[in-house]
């Protein structure tokens, strides 16, 4: 006789009637971000990621992908009305709490001189994903730039914010000599020049960063731009993680469908592979100082 195995497994799936509400005209202090970390803007002298909230932020995304088709070609998106970002950032984006978006805010295009941050326009998005708080592993995803602001600034100081915003360490360190001496700090005793000692304080103070361990960079085998950005930035090469991935109908991928699969017809994708950790991140000649000197050009 043959033995009976209970098996109560249902996908999980988001019904339609809980996405009613997109938030789309949900205002900022209402609108729950549901992130593991804390939510807060990232900022440079030149560009400044906002925490995404749909009222604000869905309609000039909706006028990029209608304006510029090609920004999707890596992406498993399509964005064709208001409700269908809501509905994306919803279940992608609000319902995960790995994942943090970020509407990306700069200074004009070939700007030289210093512009009133009020002035800055809408330069694209940039997400955080695939956080694992226990790991201590996060990286960027859902990079997408306006035209106007391709093969500028932008790409860089919002890599550059997302980096240090992974990798910097949460405390920062500030020593202060006896006459400018603060409340809440450690006695420090270290030796002068002549071998007397000297008395100071150092003061320990949040830095608003994660300090995790590892950001790393995933991208299709086949996207050219998106290797070579990450070199750019100074991330390593780790390898190919091969047939990593199914595409939505239509991608670009490396692998032919399997036939004899429930999938059939399904393309899928190597995925390349690269990381910075925080090792590298550290140190006069690291990943930091690297990223840092990037950011400072003009």
């Amino acid at each position: 006789m043959d033995q009976v195995y209970l098996n109560l497994y249902s996908p999980v799936t988001i019904a339609k009637s809980k996405l009613n509400d997109l938030h789309l005209t949900t205002e900022r202090e209402e609108y729950d971000h549901n992130f593991v970390f804390e939510v807060r803007p990232l900022t440079s002298d030149r560009v400044e990621l906002v925490p995404f909230i749909p009222s604000q932020h869905a309609v000039p995304l909706l006028h990029m992908h209608l304006q510029e088709p090609t920004i999707k070609r890596w992406l498993g998106m399509d964005f064709c009305t208001l409700e269908d970002v809501g509905e994306w950032v919803e279940k992608t984006i609000r319902q995960e709490p790995s994942a943090m978006f970020f509407a990306i805010y700069s200074d004009a295009p070939g700007s030289h001189k210093p512009t009133p941050r009020k002035e800055w326009e809408f330069a694209g998005v940039i997400a955080l994903i695939n956080v694992h708080k226990a790991d201590m592993i996060a990286e960027p995803g859902y990079i997408q730039i306006a035209k106007p602001y391709q093969r500028t600034h932008v790409l860089t100081h919002a890599v550059g914010l997302i980096l240090h915003h992974i990798l910097d360490s949460p405390i920062v360190m500030t020593s202060y000599r006896p006459e400018v001496i603060e409340a809440g700090g450690c006695l420090d005793i270290s030796m002068d020049g002549a071998g007397k000692k000297e008395l100071g304080v150092t003061k320990k103070t949040l830095s608003g960063s994660l300090g995790l361990r590892r950001c790393q960079w995933f991208t299709n085998s086949l996207n050219d731009k998106s290797r070579a950005a990450a070199l750019r930035l100074g991330f390593t090469f780790e390898g190919l993680i091969r047939n990593h991935r199914l595409l939505p109908d239509g991608k670009e991928g490396s692998r032919d469908p399997r036939p004899d699969s429930y999938n059939p017809n399904t393309r899928g994708r190597d995925s390349w592979l690269a990381s910075i950790i925080w090792e590298d991140w550290e140190g006069a000649d690291g990943k930091r100082a690297h990223i840092d000197s990037l950011m400072s050009r003009r």
